[in-house]
């Protein structure tokens, strides 16, 4: 679910020592006194294309215009945008709650972390032979979409790690036992999600308290993803009365309490970095579900017990932030279009070298601070190759081009990150091989926001985008990029001698 869970190698996560040096290898030099660069230099591949390619010079039967959807959502396995043809002009842009013009791809933050390209490992007692509690919400998750995959509680650390690795979010069911599950996942790199108050010491959480029978729960933090759709108050989670043990209240950040004021928490959340008890940080999102003590009856959640559990679910493979919550604005796709890109063989010539077709060269642009801090290139002029390569053509510049910038940056959560950009036509961002900002079209002067906040993101960690952008017509050449994150030139594509 995170962005770097993405299959593909683009998408990979990066290893930490490597990139870590590489970046600060890579970073400009920092302005006297102030702790940050004077300005960003991002080296990118331009490439510059003859007049005859069907899709440069050319005009949507349309009309110019924004067009979105004919890009994959994953970068290929060659690391450039894969055309897919089935988009369509847009009428209206999606917004975010701040008016923000997005991506649909980011509409609704499932849409990043995909609940149908997700898979939860399910911790259990028996593989072989399910639980009826077990068998239920297994049921449940899977008609939402996810991939479920079994494993055993008592499986070896190799088997765990192999199942890890293959997963998005680890889920601890009723079924597990104390001395089978051990502390074999207390330390994992992964989400975790447990609804068996009897091994939630195994994996970090404190004792519990002395157990009761409820069928209501009091939410106490309704800001937070989870509990959000609820608001403070007395919730009902269940169609009968089920035995629940509560968790000690100073650990963690606690989401609801029992009914009548009682302090005992129920359902509590760690952000990686947050104390384990007795000691040790998480390495990943965990979720304490308000219920599972000995003798629950899965078949008695409600629907809010399902959204409730959904949410976490989702929360854990990265959905929400601590800082808030996304509430966007519907856009509106009009008819079908290709955004007159012939096909995807035309379209895998933009972002990489073909001889006789296409020329390259190294280009470099350089961002430098507003009076905010904001790092900007802003030009409504982006002419790179003017006078060379295969020369100017359609007037006084060289206008037809494609342009590629690969960049690694540190994501910090919760600290307002964010990426803009404005173009003449085409422009699409990745983060971690995932889209982020559909620009597609010819004479779209179209902008949109990505705000990095709502990307599941795991914090502190390096991730690399990749900015796809092309000049199709001979008209203006709008290029304005904003970011405040502090970013370094990532690995340059290889150019061929013969277009360099």
């Amino acid at each position: 679910m995170k962005i770097v869970s993405t299959r593909t190698p683009e998408s990979t996560r990066l290893g930490f020592a490597v990139i870590g040096f590489v970046v600060f290898l890579l970073l400009p030099v920092l302005a006297s006194g102030q702790g940050l660069p004077n300005s960003i230099r991002l080296a990118g591949v331009v490439r510059d294309f003859r007049e005859d390619h069907p899709d440069f010079n050319a005009t949507p039967f349309l009309g110019p215009g924004h067009y979105a959807g004919n890009v994959a959502v994953e970068l290929g396995e060659d690391g450039n945008p894969v055309f897919l043809g089935t988009g369509y002009k847009v009428d209206l842009q999606w917004r975010d709650a701040a008016g923000r013009q997005i991506a649909p791809a980011i509409y609704n933050t499932s849409s990043i972390v995909g609940d149908a390209d997700s898979t939860l490992l399910f911790v259990v007692g028996d593989p072989g032979a399910l639980t009826a509690n077990d068998s239920a919400t297994k049921a449940l998750v899977e008609s939402w979409g996810y991939q479920v995959s079994l494993l055993d509680d008592d499986a070896s650390v190799l088997e765990i790690d192999a199942a890890v690795a293959a997963s998005n979010v680890v889920y601890i069911t009723l079924s597990t036992a104390k001395h089978s599950i051990s502390d074999k996942f207390r330390d994992l790199p992964i989400s975790i999600v447990n609804e068996n108050t009897n091994v939630r010491k195994m994996l970090g959480w404190p004792p519990g308290g002395e157990s009761f029978t409820a069928d209501q729960v009091y939410v106490t933090d309704a800001v937070h993803y989870i509990t959000e759709p609820f608001g403070n108050g007395t919730l009902t989670l269940f169609t009968s009365p089920q035995p629940i043990s509560p968790t000690n209240p100073g650990f963690a950040n606690g989401l609801g309490q029992k009914a009548m004021g009682e302090d005992a928490l129920l359902m509590q959340v760690l952000e990686p970095g947050d104390a384990l008890f007795p000691n040790g940080t998480a390495a990943g999102r965990r979720v304490q579900l308000p219920w599972g003590d000995t003798g629950f009856d899965a078949g008695a959640l409600n629907a809010n017990a399902e959204t409730l559990l959904r949410r976490s679910i989702e929360w854990a493979g990265g959905a929400g932030t601590s800082c808030g919550s996304v509430s966007d604005s519907l856009g509106l796709a009009g008819s079908p279009s290709d955004g007159d890109i012939s096909s995807a063989g035309t379209f895998a010539d933009w972002f990489r070298d073909v001889p006789g077709v296409n020329m390259s060269r190294i280009h470099a642009i350089i961002l430098a601070p507003d009076a905010t801090g904001v790092y900007e290139f802003l030009t409504d002029e982006f002419h790179p190759i003017d006078n060379i390569l295969f020369g100017d053509k359609a007037g006084s510049h060289n206008r037809f081009f494609t342009y590629e910038i690969s960049a690694n940056f540190t994501y910090e959560s919760c600290a307002g990150q964010f990426i803009d950009f404005r173009g003449t036509d085409d422009a699409w961002l990745f983060i971690d091989g995932r889209l982020v900002m559909d620009l597609g079209g010819i004479g779209a002067n179209a902008q949109q926001h990505v705000d990095l906040d709502r990307l599941g993101m795991a914090d502190r960690e390096i991730y690399r985008l990749k900015l796809f952008y092309a000049q199709r017509q001979p008209s203006l050449g709008v290029f304005r990029l904003r970011t405040n994150l502090l970013l370094a030139t990532g690995d340059l594509p290889t150019i061929a001698a013969i277009c360099d």
